[in-house]
């Protein structure tokens, strides 16, 4: 047992002991990604045209972006954080009674689990421009029942991609906190919080940058159909120099 399992394994409850896990590994994903990776929307859209066979003008850059994370920097590090039997899925219906009722964009599953144990983390892209959305089409899909329809459970994710088009619509990391913070006090009758924003520790000492990346936040919430709260966390990813024009 690594440094990380071991830790996690003597802090946690089974369920909160992987997810927790799976903040780990996101943000040492990222920690891998950041140095190295550069993203084109110009390229990006280059590529949706070339794959599809036609040209099209709308960069669904969320989507790139999430799908990159998971494939190229999540999976592949899976052993590291214990993880090796839960396999990340982009881009997974949601089904209610056999009605497709949305779309979750990232879902952790294993078959050590029954089939309606699985965690959720919903991605956004951040800035000045689209911040409501962070709450309107992220956060309030918790709330409302619309993402875990059958299962109550006390965990889900949203993970901000921050970048910009018009620098004045950017989002520093270090200010991260405060915009998530106004925007879910602006909506807290909507989404039914509970618990204020406050910063996570991912307390990780096998890696000294998870161990100090600060940029992780929870939020407490009471669910429309459920007594039982739910606990948001908020993993901030800062793309703000890593996509260019």
């Amino acid at each position: 047992m690594n440094g990380v399992e071991s830790f996690v394994s003597h802090n946690f409850s089974e369920h909160d002991s992987t997810f927790n896990s799976c903040l780990h590994l996101i943000v040492y994903g990222y920690s891998i990604l950041e140095k190295s990776k550069i993203y084109s929307r110009k390229d990006i859209l280059e590529l949706t045209s070339t794959i599809r066979g036609k040209k099209t003008n709308k960069v669904e850059l969320e989507d790139f972006l999430r799908n990159d994370l998971v494939e190229n920097y999540v999976t592949p590090y899976r052993d590291l954080f214990g993880l090796n039997y839960y396999e990340f899925h982009s881009g997974v219906e949601e089904f209610s009674e056999n009605v497709k009722i949305g779309v979750v964009d990232i879902k952790v599953t294993s078959p050590l689990w029954n089939g309606n144990t699985y965690f959720i983390f919903e991605c956004k892209r951040l800035n000045k421009k689209i911040l409501n959305n962070y709450v309107t089409d992220g956060v309030s899909r918790f709330i409302e029942g619309k993402y875990y329809p059958k299962f109550q459970n006390s965990v889900a994710g949203m993970i901000s991609f921050l970048e910009y088009v018009d620098i004045k619509h950017e989002i520093k990391s270090n200010e991260a906190f405060s915009e998530i913070d106004g925007v879910l006090r602006e909506y807290q009758d909507e989404i039914n919080l509970i618990g204020n924003l406050l910063q996570y520790k991912l307390d990780c000492k096998a890696n000294k940058y998870i161990e100090e990346y600060q940029y992780v936040f929870k939020s407490i919430h009471k669910r429309n159909q459920s007594d039982l709260p739910i606990n948001v966390y908020h993993i901030v990813l800062n793309y703000n120099h890593l996509v260019i024009s």
